[in-house]
């Protein structure tokens, strides 16, 4: 299943995870999504394509159960070497 932001609602995130369904929500980029972001540590990434990837744990109010909040950074394109250096 993969879905928009709408569906960050709890009843759907509980309802895939109660009958164990794979899923994907992309996400507004908010305060606390941001915060969580920030906190993953350089070890915790690794090489993706021609970027990066990371995950760390989320929760929203009312699930029932956390989840894996997992972070796919790319460099800009058009952007420097210098810049892609410093994702």
């Amino acid at each position: 299943m993969r879905a928009d932001s709408a569906a960050k609602q709890a009843a759907v995130i509980n309802y895939f995870q109660g009958d164990e369904i794979e899923f994907a929500i992309g996400a507004d980029l908010d305060l606390v999504v941001l915060q969580e972001i920030g906190g993953i540590g350089g070890l915790q990434r690794r090489g993706y394509f021609n970027g990066l990837i990371a995950a760390t744990v989320h929760c929203v109010n009312k699930t029932r159960r956390s989840f894996p909040l997992v972070v796919i950074r790319q460099p800009l394109a058009g952007a420097s070497v210098c810049c892609r250096a410093g994702i």
